[in-house]
């Protein structure tokens, strides 16, 4: 009733307004819209009316501009809609993905990528997902429309080479990553550049790329950038050097070096010197130090190099190489110094096993069959051990032992339970058989002295002076 009243009370003010506009403007009035045309009526009618017209004008201008900004709205609101149904779907996809449901996943993307053809984060995904089914090839081909509209996506051609790498296609996995590395560099896309061009052999890029790595942020310490700079090093100091030549045949060469030789070897031996100072857990540095050192006349020099390296690596293997080199210099004293102190610096009941194993092999050497029995004693529980290796060197070196002893009997048990029980494969721990620089180095440890031919052990046949 109220609001009724306040309509009426306002139509009526407003009546009244234009009564009393056009009673006090009575006199004739003159309203010009071009050079000749007019139009005469009372002052206040036209003054209505050009108010009128005014209102007119303005309420179409703010109908149109309603109508603008409506449909401006509903377009952001369907924007956002669909990016709100991209996301769930995005996040469906993935979760799908995630759960191994790889044919549903697969489904989704390609509905996302139908409804946007031109959405390029779809595409990667779908080619992950086809990546993760297993369907390497199909999932290359996924990315093929994304760069073809945007042959520069970073995300793409570091897709596109990880794909290329799984494919085993490697020199094109490169080239992605030299693409994407120009137009974003990374340590991530550069350290896969670098990693791809050793695999390729291409040590020079290889290097470059190091370069990038390092400069984008990378760990100039991690293995692979220790392992870039020992063959830069390498490839600095011998250009026209083939692969290391094994341990045993490097010492076989120091005799026929040349002057200049000798002297290019000093060269690399001091380099190397300084490379195993800073990367002491490098293992093929300390290799060729060692070579180095024994083609220029050094075994003693070698044998400390092993030692370093050993103490650095815990690496078993190493130990016995040392010891091996010891005893090729007939100085059985420092081999079981160095058994012994492979034995201190173990960390792993598996190691300290093998150390011990290795301190009776040298008292067996030494010719001290009673040492080498109280040693095997402190590891008596290998003779029910469940790792074969460690069962066989424990059962052959105790037999050996009672036999040098004259204790027929005692020794009869041992050979018959290591007989029956394997074929004896000594001397083959396999404790670093996994690393290729060490399973290089030569496996015939505890030989005779140079010039005999015979083998200390398996074959038994001996010990140091007594044949």
């Amino acid at each position: 009733m109220v609001a009724k009243f306040t309509r009426i009370l306002l139509i009526t003010l407003i009546v009244a307004l234009c009564i009393a506009v056009v009673y006090l403007n009575a006199h004739e009035g003159i309203l010009f819209y071009g050079p000749q045309r007019e139009v005469r009526a009372m002052a206040g009618i036209l003054y209505l009316g050009l108010f009128a017209a005014g209102l007119l004008c303005s309420v179409t201008l703010w109908v149109v501009s309603g109508v603008k900004v409506y449909w401006r709205e509903r377009s952001f609101r369907v924007r956002e809609q669909q990016q709100k149904q991209f996301y769930d779907s995005f996040l469906q996809a993935r979760a799908l993905q995630s759960a191994g449901e790889y044919v549903r996943a697969q489904a989704l993307w390609e509905r996302l990528i139908k409804k946007d053809p031109t959405d390029i984060v779809a595409r990667v995904e779908l080619s992950k997902t086809l990546a993760l089914n297993g369907e390497l090839r199909k999932a290359l081909s996924a990315l093929d429309r994304a760069r073809e509209s945007d042959p520069n996506n970073v995300e793409v051609l570091l897709q596109a080479a990880h794909l290329n790498e799984q494919l085993g296609n490697k020199t094109a996995a490169l080239d992605n990553l030299a693409l994407a590395l120009y137009q974003e560099p990374g340590a991530y896309a550069a350290g896969k550049a670098r990693d791809l061009s050793l695999q390729l052999g291409r040590i020079p890029d290889a290097i470059e790329y190091q370069r990038q790595y390092e400069s984008t942020g990378g760990d100039p310490s991690s293995e692979a950038s220790i392992e870039l700079a020992f063959l830069a090093l390498k490839s600095e100091h011998l250009p026209s050097a083939e692969s290391s030549r094994p341990l045993e045949g490097a010492a076989g060469t120091a005799g026929n070096s040349s002057g200049e030789g000798k002297q290019e070897l000093r060269e690399w031996a001091k380099a190397l010197r300084k490379f195993t100072k800073h990367h002491p857990k490098y293992i093929p540095a300390s290799l060729a130090l060692a070579e180095c050192e024994l083609e220029l006349g050094e075994p003693k020099e070698a044998a400390d190099v092993l030692l370093k390296a050993a103490k650095e690596t815990q690496s078993s293997e190493l130990w016995r190489r040392a010891i091996e080199l010891w005893l090729r210099q007939n100085d059985g004293e420092r081999a079981l110094s160095a058994a012994k102190t492979a034995l201190r610096n173990t960390e792993t009941p598996r190691q300290q096993f093998l150390a011990q194993l290795d301190i009776a092999r040298v008292h067996l050497y030494l010719g001290q069959s009673e040492e080498a029995l109280k040693t095997l004693e402190g590891v008596a529980s290998l003779h029910d051990a469940h790792d074969p290796a460690l069962r066989r060197d424990y059962l052959a070196l105790t037999g050996y032992s009672l036999n040098r002893e004259s204790r027929f009997q005692d020794a009869a048990k041992v050979w018959k339970r290591l007989f029956e029980g394997e074929r004896p494969q000594v001397l083959s721990n396999g404790e670093d058989g996994n690393n290729p620089e060490v399973a290089r180095l030569p496996r015939d440890i505890f030989h005779r002295p140079a010039g005999e031919d015979a083998p200390f052990y398996p074959a038994l046949q001996y010990e140091k002076g007594n044949s």
